[in-house]
This record gives C-alpha cells, structure tokens and sequence, in this order.
C-alpha cells in the first residue's frame, strides 16, 4: 500500500520534471501541443483497436468459446487510452509502449500471474487444524410428528 501512495506522490513530480526540460528544450507551445498530440493518438488508437477487440468477442461469442483473451485485450486497451489520456511524458511512454499488442499482452499476463500469486498465497492450514469425526443420522424415522420443530412456519 505504501508504494502504491508513494507512485502517486511520485508520478507528478517525475511527469512535471519531464514538462520543464522538454519545454526548456523545444519551447512550452510545441510541449503543449505534444501533450494534446499524444491525447489524440490514445483516443484514435482506442476507437481503431477497440473495434478489433468488439470483432473478436463477437466471433468468440458466435462460436460458443468465452472471449476471455478479448477482454483482457479491452482491459489493456483501456488502460492504455487511459495513460495517453493522461497529461505527461512518463505516462504517454507507458502507453504507447503498452499500445503494441504483443507487449500489453505479455505485461497483462505478468500482471495476472501476479495478482493470481498474491491472492492465492496465504495462510495454508496446518494437519493440527482438521477435526476427524463421526456422525449419526439422528433424523427421526416416524416423519408424521406434530412437535414444533416442524410445523410449518408461518
């Protein structure tokens, strides 16, 4: 937890470090109009990909298969139309490099594989904590009883 606030105190300042020596180096106007260039670029790149994405979990869909490499392609995909949404050098890099299909599903599936680790880790139970046991079948054999237990409720 700590480094997930620590990645995002540090994330501003590293994207705004990078805003004042790329605008000290080509000037504040071509910076700005990077920033809006590369916002532009997430949100064509999401509609072109976006529609692929829609073709193939209709096509698994149609097939009867779950579409799962689809949505986690969407997922991805989202992810990235989100970074180059965002204002910033740092979180444009990410994206466009996650924006290679290759690449997003490779970091994806390292993402998985972790989070699948980290939930499916923890305390294992001990041999000491299982109870051995018998049971009888106490139910009893003249069903027609009138005792509270099972009258109906009302």
């Amino acid at each position: 937890m700590a480094v997930v606030i620590l990645f995002f105190l540090l994330l501003p300042l590293a994207e705004i470090a990078l805003f004042v020596e790329v605008g000290g180096r080509i000037g504040a106007g071509a910076t700005v109009l990077l920033t809006i260039a590369t916002a532009i670029a997430g949100l064509v790149l999401l509609r072109v990909q976006g529609f692929s994405i829609g073709a193939r979990l209709r096509t698994a869909m149609a097939r009867d298969e779950a579409p799962i490499g689809a949505l986690i392609d969407g997922v991805g995909l989202g992810i990235v139309a989100i970074l180059l949404l965002i204002p910033g050098f740092l979180t444009d890099a990410v994206g466009l490099a996650l924006a290679v299909p290759g690449l997003r599903r490779m970091v994806l599936k390292a993402a998985l594989l972790w989070l699948r680790a980290r939930l499916t880790t923890g305390p294992k139970p001990s041999p000491g904590t299982f109870i051995d046991g018998d049971f009888t079948d106490v139910t009893p054999a003249d069903r027609h009883r009138t005792d509270s237990l099972d009258r109906p409720r009302r």
